[in-house]
């Protein structure tokens, strides 16, 4: 049987997963979407939202890392 602490500590880790693979998702999405846009402002707002998606990406999994390493 796990303790309290280790379960909660997973339960964290998992919910990071996800939103790492949620967020991911999304980014690809919108950078797919900036390269089928014709007008130059929604290829720019779609360009903006992946590029601040990718940062929360990159830090969900600098949070992720230090869950691990602790």
């Amino acid at each position: 049987m796990l303790d309290d602490h280790t379960r909660f500590q997973a339960n964290d880790e998992l919910a990071l997963l996800n939103a790492i693979s949620t967020t991911e998702v999304a980014a690809k999405k919108a950078d797919l979407f900036s390269g089928l846009a014709k007008e130059d402002m929604v290829r720019k707002f779609f360009q903006n939202r992946a590029e601040t998606l990718k940062g929360v990406n990159d830090n969900l999994r600098k949070h992720l890392d230090k869950l691990g390493g602790s």
